[in-house]
């Protein structure tokens, strides 16, 4: 036991091991009167100065003794002492324990033989250094000290840990400490009579089963009982995130952490459950399906470990478990019903309140932390497009050329240079707002507000060079765009472009219809009101909505083609083709030339007179993008050469993603007479991920807002060549990747197979790091 030294009046002393300059006042007051015949007595005072551990188990850490003399006045036995040397450290008890060695002493107190009859004591909130603690001990002091360590054993907790016993739990407890003396002054001697505690009070293993009733009635009465004190988020909560969200009960009590609802048999003895209300799809998590959408803790809200909280996956992780997630602004109403088996960290079982917890909340508004980069798409680009589009087995084509300006900013202009197809309704210039995010995911919006296709979902390459973008209306009756942009370039010459390119092409035979045609009634084509009575008059075409006049029709059938063009730095090309989805084939007999300007502008001819192609190769020369938008000679088309490289390694994909846009066609013949075509775009995305092995996503519009896609992934299987060529095993499509690995190009022109044929551009997406 350490010793301490100690002063006042009536004598005491004793001596110290601890070097501390710090001091305790106490002032001790004797709850009953010691002298009643009027006489004049002493009495002995043990006065131990302790600490407590979690467990309650006691550690003196001062002690001395004095005595105690009649105070004539106020007729109790009195004292006033200092203890010194005391280590700093806080929520010390201080008792006394109170003994008188003459008969009469001990005759007084109920007829007792031992000596010591009283003990008091109180609370030292804090020792510091230099300081001199200046404590009253009396009953309320008594009572009060004792309910705050059988409250910090409840709660597992050491005396001296702050941040379970706090200046609340003192106030609580002596609030109701004091209101119960006011109530009944002579019930504090259950609690400093000897006689009534059996022994020391300051020892908790001497403790009754009567006195910890008393102590427990305390802090039930003073609201620290075991309970729920509410939920998370709390009720009329706003700004709370959507994603990861945390819903949580928080008690007023530390909690056994080792009570785990993580473990499955655990979760099943309980009987816990949160209801969501007020988005578009309700949901009840419980024990039969939590495992799906998050995961329990015990985290600190007040006091260490006093919240079990229950954390949301991430959106993506709820997607791919099959269950919704939170949304972004929205309030949603919520029911929480406590878990049953829940312990304090204490050992007391956790009550469950009657009601569930009931609230609402709203969630934040949507956080954009994409990394942006728009001045990838910097200066001027021509784009060259394919416009497909079909309605009830009719379908019509249309090619474009058209030039960008961006500016940088994530603002830009477009300006249309030629078409296949001309409505007099449809604007010629415009402008535009876009944004490019790091991983080259790029979105365009028109800012015509009644543009009917206003969306366009691109990706562009590492360099802001290359683009492809697609439209995606899925809509009867209307077309769907696939755009291949390219960077305008400077100083280029003849040999930029001289190479053996793999040129894949989609095509349509137009100023056709999949019936015989009829001649126009007399009048005008206005006269047909349906849109096949017009598809099929001569000269005619549906816009959509009316029938017009035109000099042909942009009804038609798709080609998809494959050729090898082989460019010389004199200008000539030579033309090989390699398959086809139709009969017709590019004319082989005579001699192709081109011409290249400074800025990568390129134009062919045959026989020394225009094709009406027109194209621009890309900077670096590893791609060249024409289009013919010439549709008098009954045939138009979009065509992406790549190439050839001589020591590609299909092992350089391992790691890299590619955003296919991709533009189809379905061909149906009923056995007889009837034959139509369906268009059928997609925008999938292809990870390579390891020697030959991948996986294959279909993507969404979503993916452009978000980067995220709720269809799941499937595994495919690729080859590829020292010269570029690339295929997708099971997959008719042959295609070329280019030698900086940038750009796929593919094409499926195999009709008969399975009467389906197709067109793909991909973009290798940017590594981010992420």
């Amino acid at each position: 036991m350490m010793a301490a030294l100690a002063t006042g009046c009536g004598g005491g002393g004793g001596g110290s091991a601890a070097q501390s300059s710090s001091n305790l006042k106490l002032r001790i007051e004797l709850p009953r009167d010691a002298n009643s015949t009027g006489g004049s007595y002493t009495y002995n005072a043990l006065i131990n100065v302790t600490s407590y551990d979690a467990t309650g188990a006691p550690t003196t850490v001062a002690s001395t003794t004095s005595t105690l003399a009649y105070n004539e006045t106020t007729e109790k036995m009195t004292g006033t002492f200092f203890i010194s040397q005391i280590p700093v450290g806080s929520n010390y008890i201080v008792a006394a324990h109170v003994s008188s060695s003459d008969s009469q002493g001990a005759i007084r107190v109920a007829g007792q033989t031992s000596s010591t009859f009283a003990h008091v004591g109180a609370v030292v909130d804090t020792i510091s250094d230099g300081v001199t603690a200046d404590v009253a001990v009396n009953t309320a002091s008594t009572i009060k000290a004792l309910a705050l360590m059988y409250y910090a054993q409840s709660n597992g907790a050491a005396l001296s840990n702050t941040s379970v016993i706090t200046s609340a739990v003192k106030t609580a407890i002596g609030t109701k400490v004091d209101a119960m003396l006011t109530a009944n002054p002579e019930i504090g001697y259950q609690f400093t009579s000897d006689y009534y505690t059996n022994g020391d009070p300051f020892d908790p293993a001497n403790w009754t089963e009567q006195l910890e009733t008393n102590l427990a009635g305390i802090i039930s009465e003073a609201g620290l009982a075991p309970r729920a004190l509410g939920i998370i988020p709390p009720n009329g909560a706003l700004n709370v995130p959507y994603d990861e969200t945390v819903f949580g009960i928080v008690f007023n009590r530390s909690m056994d952490t080792k009570v785990n609802l993580n473990d499955n048999a655990t979760l099943q003895a309980a009987a816990f459950s949160v209801t969501i209300t007020g988005g578009q799809y309700p949901v009840t998590i419980d024990r039969t399906n939590a495992m799906y959408y998050g995961m329990f803790s015990w985290t600190t809200t007040t006091v260490p470990n006093d919240t079990l909280s229950f954390t949301l996956f991430p959106t993506e992780t709820l997607i791919s478990n099959e269950v919704y997630p939170l949304v972004p602004e929205t309030t949603f109403g919520i029911s929480l019903i406590v878990p049953s088996n829940l312990l304090t960290s204490g050992g007391e079982p956790m009550p469950v309140p009657a009601s569930p917890f009931t609230g609402t909340f709203t969630t934040m508004p949507e956080v954009d932390n994409r990394v942006y980069d728009n001045a990838r798409l910097t200066g001027q680009y021509v784009g060259m497009s394919i416009c497909p589009g079909g309605s009830q087995g009719y379908t019509w084509f249309d090619t474009q050329k058209y030039l960008i300006v961006s500016n940088g900013d994530g603002t830009g202009t477009w300006e249309s240079l030629a078409e296949s197809h001309v409505d007099p309704e449809d604007e010629t210039t415009g402008t535009f707002t876009y944004y490019v995010l790091a991983d080259g995911t790029l979105m365009i919006v028109d800012s015509n507000p009644e543009e009917s296709d206003p969306y366009l979902y691109g990706t562009i390459t590492s360099d802001g060079n290359i683009v492809v973008n697609s439209e995606y209306e899925l809509i009867e009756g209307s077309s769907n765009c696939l755009d291949v942009v390219v960077k305008k370039g400077t100083g280029m010459t003849m040999s930029a472009a001289a190479g053996s390119y793999i040129i894949n092409e989609y095509g349509a035979e137009v100023g056709q219809s999949l019936m015989p045609r009829i001649a126009a009634v007399t009048g005008t084509c206005s006269d047909y009101t349906t849109m096949q009575d017009c598809e099929l008059a001569s000269g005619c075409y549906w816009d959509g909505y009316f029938c017009e006049t035109d000099s042909y029709s942009n009804s038609g059938y798709p080609v998809i083609k494959r050729q090898r063009a082989t460019l010389d730095s004199s200008g000539n090309i030579s033309m090989t083709q390699l398959s086809s989805s139709s009969a017709r084939i590019a004319k082989q007999g005579g001699s192709y030339t081109y011409t290249l300007a400074s800025d990568g502008a390129l134009g062919v001819s045959y026989e020394g007179q225009p094709t009406g192609i027109g194209g621009y190769v890309a900077i670096g020369g590893n791609v060249v993008v024409m289009v013919d938008t010439d549709a008098t000679d009954g045939y138009i088309s979009l065509m992406v050469g790549v190439r050839e490289s001589t020591s590609f390694s299909a092992s350089s994909m391992v790691g890299h993603s590619y955003v296919l846009h991709q533009t189809g066609a379905d061909y149906y013949y009923d056995g007889y007479s009837a034959s139509s075509w369906y268009m059928n775009p997609e925008l999938g995305l292809f990870s390579a991920t390891g020697s030959g092995t991948g996986t294959y996503t279909t993507l969404c519009p979503q993916y452009w807002v978000n980067g995220t896609t709720e269809n799941p992934s499937e595994s495919a299987e690729f080859t590829g060549s020292s010269d570029g060529t690339f295929s997708l095993i099971g997959d008719d499509g042959v295609g070329i990747v280019s030698p900086d690995g940038k750009i796929i190009v593919m094409s499926d022109t195999n009709l008969s197979s399975d009467d389906w044929i197709n067109f793909t551009v991909g973009v290798r997406k940017t590594p981010t790091g992420n």
